[in-house]
């Protein structure tokens, strides 16, 4: 007795666990339309488990400005691919491969600071005394200014 392939795979992917598979893998391929192409550039999703998506995004800037748009994407997924993903988890990660990634990159370190600009936010963190806590925060202010620099460009 001979059996189709094609009535193989069918019965094969009625199997629930491998349909959701078949979509949670889906979701790398439409990710660009889900999310636009600039964020397509600087994430990768990686997995789903249970109904968290987990998602490789090259800074804690963008993950933080993507979680305002949680909400939408999880809807667009639910809308678009049927699966029912309740949140979604950011891990900051370098994404290899991409030229766009690194250029994005690279338009991110020609922009550089005046000394002027460095004083001005060291005088504005001369009140705290922890040395850690005011790296920290020169740190964050530094990357402030450059994003608010990069994205007046």
């Amino acid at each position: 007795m001979l059996i189709k392939l094609d009535n193989i795979i069918k019965d094969v992917i009625k199997n629930k666990k491998i349909k959701r598979k078949i979509k949670e893998n889906a979701i790398i391929d439409i990710w660009k339309e889900l999310v636009g192409e600039n964020v397509a550039n600087i994430s990768k999703p990686i997995k789903i488990e249970g109904n968290i998506l987990f998602v490789d995004i090259i800074s804690s800037t963008w993950a933080q400005e993507l979680k305002f748009f949680e909400n939408k994407i999880l809807n667009d997924i639910k809308n678009k691919m049927n699966l029912n993903i309740k949140k979604i988890f950011f891990n900051i990660k370098d994404i290899k491969g991409n030229k766009k990634e690194e250029n994005i990159r690279e338009k991110y370190k020609k922009i550089s600071l005046s000394e002027i600009d460095i004083l001005k936010i060291n005088n504005n963190l001369i009140n705290i005394e922890d040395e850690n806590i005011k790296q920290k925060i020169k740190e964050v202010m530094i990357k402030d200014e450059i994003f608010k620099r990069r994205k007046n460009r």
